[in-house]
């Protein structure tokens, strides 16, 4: 009879799990995220590195964003905007800027180009970043050379600073980019991080382990001009659970659920929108 009994109520607790599993993952509710849309056809002009980087990374590349009648100007690599460069993440594909940067391109039209921005993203292989810490140094080493060859780009006005963005293990990339010797520092001022898990959301490999040891301890950086933003989707991004986003080494560390006229929870990639 115990343990028939025992038997009773772990099959009831192994009920009650599944069904609050069940409303956790299938039942969060209307998503109340809306895509962008673009007037006009995208276009990622293919960047071109020195000849000894492009052989030392050549599974990554370095892509220039741009649409429509905008598209030959870049082409011919002439910039004018403040450089944006966008950090894909785990599993992460170079065309997740396309809403960022297409948005950034609207607004500045309306505002008859009083100033606006020059979007670039990596393009990292869609590598498993954050269930393999062996790819991050590689990707971290090619983001400087990305960086070097963006601020190259702007002969004639060289910019005064860029923005970093980085979605999920990106912004750990963004993070990690100061720590690298030969690493342009000054010319950041704003690291904003998506979605990204300052902590390991699950410790693989002894390497990821250390390279969130090498990073973490560095930030704030001994400068301290550079403003870091941390943005997380909360209850709804599966994907990197909202305690993880929140790190108090950032000015501004906060959930969608608490900014202005946004006021709800996003998912892992919906925050990309």
């Amino acid at each position: 009879l115990v343990f028939d009994g025992f038997v009773f109520i772990s099959g009831l607790v192994f009920f009650c799990y599944i069904l609050g599993l069940n409303k956790f993952l299938a039942k969060q509710g209307h998503n109340g995220c809306e895509m962008t849309y673009m007037y006009e056809y995208p276009q990622f002009v293919r960047v071109t590195l020195a000849s000894n980087v492009t052989a030392e990374y050549r599974r990554y590349g370095l892509y220039a964003y741009s649409e429509g009648r905008q598209t030959q100007q870049t082409r011919n690599m002439q910039f004018s905007g403040i450089p944006v460069l966008f950090i894909p993440g785990q599993g992460g594909s170079l065309k997740q800027v396309r809403s960022l940067a297409s948005v950034s391109l609207r607004k500045a039209f309306n505002s008859d180009y009083k100033f606006h921005f020059d979007f670039f993203t990596l393009d990292l292989n869609e590598e498993y970043s954050a269930m393999f810490g062996g790819v991050l140094t590689d990707q971290t080493r090619f983001a400087v050379h990305a960086v070097l060859r963006i601020l190259s780009l702007y002969r004639r006005v060289r910019p005064d600073s860029m923005v970093l963005i980085g979605h999920s293990m990106g912004g750990m990339i963004a993070k990690g980019l100061f720590l690298e010797p030969d690493f342009p520092s000054h010319a950041v001022r704003l690291v904003v991080t998506l979605a990204t898990p300052h902590s390991p959301v699950i410790l693989t490999d002894t390497l990821l382990q250390e390279y969130y040891n090498r990073v973490t301890p560095y930030w704030p950086p001994p400068s301290g001009n550079v403003t870091v933003i941390s943005l997380g989707g909360g209850i709804k991004d599966l994907v990197v659970r909202p305690g993880l986003t929140l790190s108090d080494q950032a000015d501004i560390s906060i959930l969608t659920t608490a900014v202005p006229d946004v006021w709800m929870s996003v998912d892992h990639l919906c925050i990309l929108w």
